[in-house]
Parts: structure tokens; sequence; C-alpha cells
């Protein structure tokens, strides 16, 4: 059964490395060549210590292919993943023993933080429960041995003594304690060597029939859980669902198998640890690569990849316990343990504090203080306890100096995300939705609120306690509440304690569980108090060879076909990811394979609602000219019968809608999009519920105005609409002059200004309206003179409110510092201005980098002729926007001016190729964009920029600006051409 089981994995192996590795040219060691000489040379050495081919084999091609995607979801220092697989293959191919090879599967969990090839439900998270080839390792390590609990203490005892010393009898209570053992063999054999070879020995089995609560208590909680989450059925949360249980039950396997091959519970933690290493140094190079100053990268939040800064906050947060309380491990050898501790808190640590999880920050503190007061009897540093909380203190201190600071604490969008959760918590609370259900549920938020959130949207509610009462409803709450007070009553570990407490405690603030990683370390450290106790050997109970024979065996089968099961839910989905990536390789290299790739996928995996709009959204792309609308609209009112509550899809279909000139349908889905998630950041939907009103000739003031206080979308599509953009300004600003009835001052008055409808401001009037400040109409008053052109009295004004510190200006009145001493040749302000707006600039994402001042930098340094720093600063910012054709055209004028013929030239043409595409975003008439929306509208952004190429009135948005642009390099593409006949 078990070879037959080993063959049958060994067959997936190959299978699935013949079908998704054959046109990959993905490796570790940059070359796929190397990395298969890698495994052979690998899968030899294990053999020579007598572990069989089939199972290296196995081993090293999964934990290849783990590597691999952690190296893919990594932006920086792919060296480190390729030392780091270089290691592992080494210790493995050295090692003799299963207690070793246990830990260097573990290994790969703390490498995980995002290896799972998972997409989300919005288009910017990434849960990663699809990392169906780590279970495949867990479950190979559970599979390794399992037969050594069938084996006679005689024949044990004989093996790892010699024959004239096999007279050993027990006849204490336990197992373990030299205290406890007698001996009638010769008098030279030491109680210590007693001790130690019945510790060899009795790790190799435990007594199967034995009774254990642990194991009865973890029972009920998982088939509760399983029970619970199958009260879905095969509805659109089941794919996320079975690949947790899946993940969970192989993890809980494979501890059940390493705790009886002498792992101890320090052993794990530093597996972990030496895993998660790393990915935390290649996480801080991203982040300081991506910083123009030591400063800014202290400010910025570190992003690697696809991983979130929360993620490495909470993953360091454990690991700096762990290794804090840490006692001696034979993983490591002596000479290293202290600088691989001391090493590894340092650079957690260091992640931790740029990652900007500030509730993180403070549970770390306060436990840190309570293990330091603690620390009695045992292993702990106190002086080393010190020096950290020392520091992390004082960057704390200076953080909370920060003027965002507060800004983040105070304008935090979880408050409102917390609401729309309970608000659909009280819908259902005994059943709940399902798991991962939060993003296709209705979310509203408070309309005075719209101002202070600036993310919205997404796949989870930030609070593991309103995620289980989503998934499912009180009956789970209270299942995992009689779980944790089992699990305090069990655990005696303080330490353990400490890291189970901050757990508990994070998890009020957020929810990063859907990392592999994450996931496991949570898992063991409130699942050890029962397994260590459970699958410990009893004495005097040691099984013969037939004793309960039956009972293992069937045990074991029952074990096995779980575990495959839950394992053949997620494996099927996990060939959906699979297909997926290569769909997007195939779609980048121009290939029709992508289509069918992204087809098979959506079908092996129907539940995962992010495939299938990743494939309406290519088709809509790629096919705008050939698409059959109608059929595009029955497929996504399909998918509207599984998820009918996700706003999306209404915005989809009253798109169609709205293109096909059917605008009483198309004003029907809008309105009803907005009813299930009104909050619509960039405005769009709203904006596009206005159109539809001013087609049917309905009143459209309301909903545009909802959809100008939003943002440059909104606003754009609306103020700039090619047939009925200035007959709104009009009416706007008429109001605006009367102004009565406009509790949004500010918001309306601003994107009028700039497209220059000047009026006078009424202030006594306008301050009187809600949230309108002395400062905001100040703003309004000077960007009204500069769009009048009233340079010189504006530089006076602004410099005049500066003149004790420029610190005092917000950073919209810095940018229009720059813009104005941009005009005046003022060089010394201008550097000022922009010194000042990198102190101010809020980052709060990967790509929240101030682009409008590196833009406007660069095009001053460019006018001043410091070409080398204008280049420098502009090709940073085509890393974040590489499509924009007035930085390519800027690129261009910068390379001529260097000398620089050829790449001028190439650049010129690469913007004239772009201004096609980037010319639909309404907005965007010159200079710096913002590249995605926010989190929760990134979709609707997407989608949006796909409609715009079929929709027939999107390409006369500044249609005047975009035509001037094209002959301005044509002309200079001209003079090139003719500058090289002469020559």
């Amino acid at each position: 059964m078990l070879n037959l089981v080993k063959a049958l994995l060994t067959a997936v192996l190959i299978i699935w490395l013949y079908i998704f590795e054959a046109d990959s040219n993905h490796s570790i060691l940059f070359l796929p060549l190397a990395d298969i000489i890698l495994i052979i040379f690998t899968t030899y050495l294990a053999g020579k210590n007598g572990v069989s081919y089939s199972e290296s084999l196995f081993a090293c091609a999964l934990s290849r292919r783990i590597h691999i995607e952690a190296m893919l979801r990594i932006d920086a220092m792919p060296e480190i993943i390729s030392l780091s697989w270089l290691l592992w293959c080494f210790i493995w191919g050295l090692s003799n023993n299963n207690k070793v090879r246990s830990l260097l599967i573990l290994y790969h969990a703390g490498l995980t933080f995002d290896a799972g090839n998972a997409r989300s439900i919005g288009a910017g998270m990434t849960p990663g429960w699809e990392c169906w080839n780590l279970n495949m390792l867990f479950i190979f390590g559970f599979m390794r041995d399992p037969t050594l609990s069938h084996v006679k203490a005689e024949e044990i005892v004989n093996k790892e003594f010699p024959a004239e010393r096999s007279t050993l009898l027990v006849n204490g209570p336990s197992y373990g304690n030299a205290k406890d053992m007698t001996t009638r063999s010769e008098s030279e054999l030491s109680c210590e060597n007693v001790q130690k070879g019945l510790q060899e020995a009795t790790c190799h089995y435990s007594l199967e029939s034995r009774s254990s609560s642990g194991n009865f208590i973890s029972g009920i909680f998982f088939a509760v859980g399983i029970i619970l989450f199958s009260l879905h059925g095969f509805g659109s949360n089941a794919y996320f669902t079975c690949a947790l249980i899946a993940t969970l039950l192989s993890f809980i396997l494979f501890l059940k198998t390493s705790f009886r091959q002498g792992v101890t519970y320090n052993d794990c933690l530093v597996a972990f640890s030496l895993g998660s290493v790393g990915i935390c140094i290649s996480a801080l190079y991203s982040g300081y690569a991506d910083s123009e100053t030591f400063e800014i990268f202290l400010r910025k939040r570190i992003f690697a990849g696809g991983i979130h800064p929360n993620a490495l906050a909470f993953q360091s947060m454990t690991l700096i316990f762990a290794l804090v309380s840490w006692k001696d491990s034979e993983i490591l050898p002596e000479v290293f343990r202290r600088v691989f501790k001391y090493l590894s808190i340092a650079v957690f640590l260091i992640v931790l504090l740029g990652s900007g999880g500030r509730i993180t920050w403070i549970i770390t503190i306060f436990s840190l203080v309570m293990i330091f007061f603690k620390s009695s009897g045992t292993t702990v540093d106190l002086k080393f306890v010190s020096a950290f909380l020392v520091m992390l203190i004082g960057v704390g201190l200076w953080k909370f100096s920060l003027e965002t600071f507060g800004y983040e604490i105070f304008r935090n969008e979880r408050f409102f995300i917390w609401k729309a959760a309970l608000d659909n918590i009280f819908n259902a609370p005994l059943s709940g939705y399902g798991f991962l259900s939060f993003a296709t549920l209705p979310q509203s938020i408070a309309g005075n609120a719209i101002f202070h959130v600036q993310d919205w949207n997404y796949p989870h509610s930030h609070n593991a306690y309103s995620e289980l009462l989503l998934t499912g409803g009180l009956p789970l709450v209270f299942c995992f509440i009689f779980f944790i007070r089992k699990w305090w009553k069990k655990n005696s570990d303080y330490s353990n304690s400490i890291i189970g407490i901050s757990i508990l405690i994070s998890a009020f603030f957020d929810f990063p569980f859907f990392y592999p990683s994450i996931l496991m370390i949570t898992v063991f450290h409130f699942s050890s108090a029962f397994l260590t106790e459970s699958f410990a050997p009893v004495a005097n109970q040691l099984p013969s060879r037939n004793e309960n024979k039956t009972l293992r065996k069937s045990r074991f089968i029952f074990m096995m076909l779980l575990s495959f099961a839950a394992l053949l839910f997620q494996i099927l989905p996990a060939f959906s990811t699979l297909l997926f990536e290569k769909s997007i390789s195939s779609l980048k290299s121009g290939a029709p394979a992508w289509y069918n790739s992204i087809c098979r996928a959506s079908a092996i995996a129907p539940a995962r609602i992010d495939l299938h709009l990743q494939r309406n959204l290519w088709e809509l792309s790629t096919q705008a000219g050939t698409l059959n609308l109608n059929d595009f609209r029955e497929r996504i009112i399909k998918l509207q019968k599984t998820w009918k509550n996700f706003f999306l899809l209404d915005y989809i279909l009253g798109r169609i809608y709205y293109i096909s000139g059917d605008y009483q349908k198309a004003k029907e889905h809008f309105k009803r999009s907005l009813e299930l998630e009104p909050r619509d950041m960039k405005g769009i939907r709203w904006a596009f519920l206005a159109l539809s009103r001013m087609y049917l000739k309905e009143d459209p003031i309301e909903d545009a105005s909802n959809a100008i206080i939003r943002s440059d979308w909104g606003s754009s599509i609306i103020l700039d609409h090619p047939v009925f953009g200035k007959s709104v300004i009009s009416i706007l600003a008429q109001k605006l002059r009367n102004q009565k009835d406009f509790k949004d001052f500010y918001y309306f008055a601003l994107p009028l200004i700039e497209r220059k409808e000047f009026f006078r401001f009424d202030e006594q009037n306008a301050l009187s309206q809600k949230d309108i400040s002395a400062e905001d109409m100040k703003y309004l008053s000077r960007i009204q003179m500069y769009h009048q052109g009233k340079y010189v009295e504006l530089m006076s004004d602004l410099t005049a409110a500066a003149s004790s510190s420029m610190s005092i200006l917000d950073v919209r009145n810095l940018h229009l510092l720059m813009k104005t001493s941009e005009k005046t040749d003022n060089r010394e302000i201008f550097e000022a201005a922009a010194s000042e707006t990198e102190k101010k600039w809020i980052y709060r994402s990967k790509y929240s980098e101030d682009i409008l001042s590196g833009f406007l930098k660069t095009r001053y340094y460019f006018r001043i002729n410091l070409y080398d720093k204008a280049e420098e600063l502009l090709l940073r910012q085509l890393a974040i926007d590489s499509a924009n054709p007035w930085m390519l055209e800027l690129y261009g004028d910068i390379c001529a001016a260097s000398g620089k013929t050829d790449t001028a030239v190439s650049s010129w043409n690469y913007s004239l190729k772009r201004i096609r595409s980037a010319r639909l975003d309404p907005f965007f008439a010159d200079g710096a964009r913002s590249v995605l929306g926010s989190m929760g509208d990134q979709w609707v952004v997407l989608y949006e920029h796909a409609f715009r190429a079929i929709c027939k009135d999107s390409v006369n948005y500044h249609s005047e600006k975009w035509a001037e642009m094209q002959k301005r390099i044509s002309e200079k593409l001209m003079k090139v051409e003719n500058e090289q006949k002469k020559k």
C-alpha cells in the first residue's frame, strides 16, 4: 500500500514536470539543466545514506518548485533563493536521519510567504492556500516511515545497542528520565548513555491505542469546522475551503510523524526561522532599492513582490518571540547557534519596523517586556532583550513624531471595513457566507467617510474573528473559543503562551492567515500543546507485534484516505492556477495559447471568480473589435447567478448596456452596483450613472456630484465628456457661485477651477459649509491664481506662508509651490519644496510613490541642463509607469540633449505607440498619473480601460491635446532624420 502510494506520488510529479515545466525557462540556478544536475546529484548522495531514489527525486523536485515560486514573487535578490536551495539540497543529500529530513521539509513552510500560486478576488492581494506542492511534501513526510510504530520494542533496543547491552528493563512510570531506568547490564553502561539510547529508540513509536484528549479535541475542532464549511456546498467559496482543509490536514499529519521522530518544539521554530530569513532579507533589499534616500526607506512600508507588509510584520513578530526564548537545538551546530539567533532576530526586527505594522509593533514591545520580567529560570538573554526593547521604543517614538503616523491611525479604513463586515454578519449570524466571501458581499459606507478612506473592498475583513463569523457564523466562533480554552489549560510553556496571546490580539486588527507560512506557524503554536502530549511514548505500554495491529492499520488507511481526499479537492483546482500562469506567459509572448489555457483553468475551478474575471477581461482587451457583446453579457449574467451581490458584475453589465445604447438598463445596473458598494473610490460608476441619466434626459447632478468629489477619474469622465462636459461644468459652476446646498464645496470647486471656471469666493458663506476649512479655501484661491497665470503673486503668497519653515505647507501647497517656482525659474525654492514633499508624503502601498514630484523634478532638471540627474529620476518614474507617453517623450528629449540619439528616437517612437492606449484615460492629458487605482477599485479600473477601447466617445477626450503631442513628437523625429541624412 505504502509503496503504491509513493509510486503514485512520483508519477504525479513526473506528469506535472512534463506538462507545466517542459516549456518553462524558470530555474533556480539560472539554467534548467543545472537544476536537473543538482537534483540528480542530491538524489545520488541521499541514496548513499539510505534514502530511496524515488523519495529524493520527489522531495528535490517539489523543493525546487517551491523555491522557484518564492523567487518569482519577490522582486529582489534571487541569489538568496538560489543559495537557499543549494544549501537545502546539500543538507538533504548528506543527512542520515529522519529528524533532519523532517525539519528540511518544514523549512519550506517558512519559505512560503506567498508561494501558493494564488490569485484573489481583488486584483492585488494573494491568498496562498493553493500550495499543493508544499502539501504534497508534508504528506510525503508523513508517509516516509509510518511503519516504525509497528516495530517491537525489543527490536528497536537491539538495533540501538550492542547485543551485550540489550538487557535493559523499564521499571519507571515514564520514558526519557534516567532516574526511572534500571539495568542488569555491565556497570560501565552509564546512566547518560541509557537515557540517550532510550530517547533515540522510543522516539520511533508511540502507543496507537492510547486515548488522547488532545487528539480528541483537535479532531472535534476540525470536524466541526469542516461540517460548517460544507454548509455552503459547492458554492463560490468551496475551492478556498478545500484548499484550507488540505493545508491544515497535511500539516497536522506531518507534525504527527515529526514529533515521533524526535523533532522538538524548538527544532520546528528554528526551521521556520531558517526558511523566513532569506525572504525577509530580500524584502529589506527590495525596500531599500525602491527608496531614493535612507530616510525614505525608513518611512516607507516594505513591499516584497506580492508579500504584504502586514504579513511580514506578523511572521517576524512570532519568530522574534520564539528566538528570544530559544533553547538549544540540534538542527544547527553549536558554534552557529548564537550567531544565527542574533542575526535572525536583527533581520526580523528591522522587517517589523520597516513593515509599518503599527499594532504588531506595539504588541511586540509589550510581549518582550513580559518575557523580560518572566525570564527567571529560562534561557532568555536579558541584555539582548533589553537592547532590542530600547531600539523598538526609540524607532517607535520617531515614527510617532511623523506627521503621517497620526493620519494612518485616525483615518484608517479598518473602522469602516469592520462596520461593513458587521452589517453582513447580522444578516446571517448562524450560517455565515462561506470562506473568503467578504469581497463579494455588499460593503456599504457612510457618505461622510468617503474622503477619509484610502482603500476599500478587500477580499477579507481585516479581523480574524469577523472572518470566522462571516465564514461559519456563531457555531464556528464557539468551536474556536472551545479550542482556545483547551489550549490555554494544556499549554505549559510560557514563551508559547506569549506567542499565542500575541497572535490572538493581532488577529483583532488583521487577517494575515491566507499566507501558508503564517497559517502553519499559527497552527503549530496552538496545536503543539496537544501534539507533544498526544504523541509522546508511555512507559510500560510498549506495543507488541500483534497488539492492536488491525486498529493501527485501519487508522493509517483512514488518515491516508482523508488526506488524499482533501488533496484531491486542492490539486485539481491547483492545475487551474498553473494553467493560469501559463496563459500569462503565452499572452506576453503574443501566442494564442493563452485563451485555451485560461478557459481550461476556469473550467477546472469554476468556483474561482477571479479566473472568470481575468478571462473576460483579457477577451475584452484583446478582442475588442470582434467580441460579441451579447455573448459576453450572457456570460456575466450566468456568473451573477452564483455571485448575486458582487457589485463588480453589475458594473460590467451596466457598461455593456451603455455601449450598446440601452441607457435604461445601464442605469439600473449602475444603480444596483452602487447600492451594493457605494464607496466607488474612483467615481467611475457614479459617473456612468450620471451619463446614463443625461442620455435619458433625467437630472444627473446628484450622481455627477458624487462622481466629481471622488477622484480625477470621476470628475474627468463627467466634466471632460465630449458631449455633456461643458453643460455639466456650467450647471455646477452656477451652483457654486450661489454656494447653496453644497456641503463639499472644496471638492466641487477644485476640478472646476482646474478647468478654468473662475468665480469669486464668498469665504464666509463657504466656510459655513460642512467639511470646508480655511486652509481648503486658501488653497482654492491659490490654485485659481495659478490657472489664471498670476505666478509672481502666487509665489509671493506661498513663500510668505512658508517664511518661518517650509514644513508649514501641506503636500498640496508644496506641489503648487514646485509648479510655480518652475514657472518663475526659482531653483532654490523648487529644491526646498521638493525636499519637503518627500518628508510629508504618505507611503501607504507599493505604488504610492509621489510620481508628480518626480516628474516635476525631472522636467525642471532637464530645463536647467542637469541631464544625468534628470535621467536618473525619470528612469525611476518609468519603472513605475513604463507606458506613460509624456514621460517617454521627456526621456527622449533628455537622451537627445545628452547625445544619445538612437535611444531618443526609440523612446519617441514608443511614446507615439503608447498614445493610443494612454488617451483612453479620461483624466490623462499630460504629465504624471497614478498607475493603478486603490486596492478595492483595481478590477473596476482594469475593466474600464478595456471598455473604453470599444466605447465610441472615449477617444474624443482631450483630442486636441493628444493631436498636438503627436505632431510635436513627429516633428522631433523628422528633425533627427533630416540631420542624419545630411551626415
